[in-house]
């Protein structure tokens, strides 16, 4: 399986999700595309681009993926259960890897495009 490099999120309401998924299906018959595109509800958005959501993204990019859960709360001075409940949130919605190590669990991010 290819990982995708590219990630694209999409806001919008659940009829336009039908539509640009036949779209993409179209277009995936005619050339092979490196990139995962997520499909998020306007609802939804709260719940996913918090300020501390888009302070974890930030500073793993930051640090260029190369970062622990518990270095990143050390970072952001926030506890580490939060710092984990915030990655497994990002990690459901796909905008975000968690990698695991033995006992430490390193997050990982890619290039994520949005289109509203």
């Amino acid at each position: 399986m290819i990982k995708p490099k590219n990630i694209e999120v999409r806001i919008g309401i659940i009829e336009d999700f039908s539509s640009a998924v036949k779209q993409e299906l179209k277009k995936g018959k005619n050339q092979k595309q490196n990139k995962k595109i997520i499909y998020i509800q306007p609802k939804d958005i709260p719940r996913l681009l918090s300020v501390k959501r888009l302070e974890l993204i930030h500073e793993i990019r930051a640090c260029e993926n190369k970062i622990t859960v518990s270095t990143l709360a050390k970072r952001l001075k926030r506890k580490q259960e939060a710092v984990s409940r915030d990655l497994l949130i990002l990690n459901q919605f796909g905008l975000i890897e968690l990698q695991r190590t033995g006992r430490q669990c390193h997050p990982t991010t890619t290039k994520i495009n949005l289109t509203i």
